[in-house]
């Protein structure tokens, strides 16, 4: 199977040739293919393609065709940190076994030596993805925050690296010189952030960067439970029926309970609502966990993961955020609200007072 160079070699042609094969269509082929580019800034992994089916039949089908990305920068990170194969390796072997919702995929194929990626995904017309730099609503971070205890209540504790050895934690191999990575960002990422951080924000990367080594280590030991590990609305669908799927499973890894909310709430909502509904949101969580099992978790304990995953978190917009494409108006936006939202509620929970000099 070609898996395409970049956008341009996604073609109707090459589309019809790469469904014909697959079994979902040897009984109903596809009559004609009307393909859209996607809007740049969506994806800072991928660049993505929307296919327009119809088949022989008459039915209609949209599908999503999803690249590793052309920013040199973030393609760098992608491969570096193992993201791309991460995401096939999960479609191929583990999207069957999370308690929610995730896409239907056809094609799952990572060549490494090329560097190339390439899913094949169902689409979600219709259904409703918030525009993260504008924030969520309540309603829509509270529905994933029950959606991410079932998940984390799931593999709590369970060795699945023993079974999966491509699931990482962050003192796995492939995220060998992440600290130094974090170091090295800093203040490039602060020079692109600029404006958007509160003024305790350089102080505290700088001293994050130099820490980075231990939180390493303290993310990886106590209790340990699968994170999605970009668990925010722009990876999130809103279906008419309070269906909730989860897409965008490049990052996913082992590390403490709690660090997908800490994110969740740090990066996508705005600081007043986060601070007016954090302790609620908290609650379902814990409330949550112990529906499904989990009932030797305490508030205290919660709070303590809360904020080391803040800091731990806050290594996106750092090594993101110094590695986007400028020119791209929409990522650096996105960059700029998750950034500064996050070193709010690490200033809001003093998170720095974990970190020993």
């Amino acid at each position: 199977m070609h898996l395409p160079m970049n956008r341009s070699e996604v073609t109707e042609t090459w589309l019809l040739d790469t469904l014909s094969v697959l079994q979902e269509f040897l009984a109903d082929p596809v009559d004609s293919i009307r393909l859209e580019p996607m809007n740049d800034g969506i994806g800072q992994l991928s660049i993505m393609v929307i296919a327009d089916l119809v088949l022989v039949s008459g039915k209609k089908l949209q599908l999503i065709i999803k690249l590793q990305t052309d920013v040199p920068s973030m393609h760098d990170i992608g491969l570096r940190y193992g993201y791309y194969e991460n995401e096939v390796n999960f479609y191929r072997f583990f999207s069957d076994k999370v308690p929610m919702r995730t896409p239907t995929v056809f094609v799952a194929e990572f060549d490494r030596a090329a560097g190339r990626v390439l899913l094949i995904m169902e689409s979600f017309s219709g259904w409703h993805s918030q525009d993260q730099v504008k924030g969520a609503s309540l309603e829509q971070i509270t529905t994933a925050t029950r959606s991410l205890a079932g998940l984390t209540a799931a593999f709590w504790n369970t060795p699945l690296q023993e079974e999966h050895s491509w699931i990482h934690s962050l003192t796995s191999e492939v995220f060998s010189n992440i600290a130094n990575d974090y170091r090295e960002s800093v203040e490039e990422a602060l020079n692109r952030l600029n404006g958007s951080l509160p003024e305790s924000a350089a102080a505290n990367a700088r001293k994050i960067g130099g820490c980075f080594d231990d939180l390493i280590i303290r993310l990886s030991e106590g209790n340990q439970a699968l994170a999605h590990w970009d668990y925010r609305v722009e990876n999130f669908f809103y279906g008419p029926n309070s269906e909730f799927v989860v897409i965008d499973w490049q990052l996913m890894m082992m590390t403490r309970p709690a660090a997908d909310l800490a994110y969740l709430l740090g990066t996508n909502i705005d600081p007043e609502l986060r601070r007016s509904s954090e302790n609620e949101l908290m609650e379902i969580y814990l409330e949550e966990l112990a529906r499904h099992g989990v009932t030797d978790y305490s508030r205290m304990q919660l709070e303590q993961d809360y904020r080391l995953g803040m800091l731990g978190a806050s290594g996106i917009p750092i090594i993101g955020g110094a590695g986007v494409d400028r020119t791209n108006a929409r990522s650096s936006s996105l960059f700029q609200a998750m950034g500064g939202r996050l070193f709010q509620a690490i200033e809001d929970w003093d998170a720095m007072a974990l970190l020993t000099d």
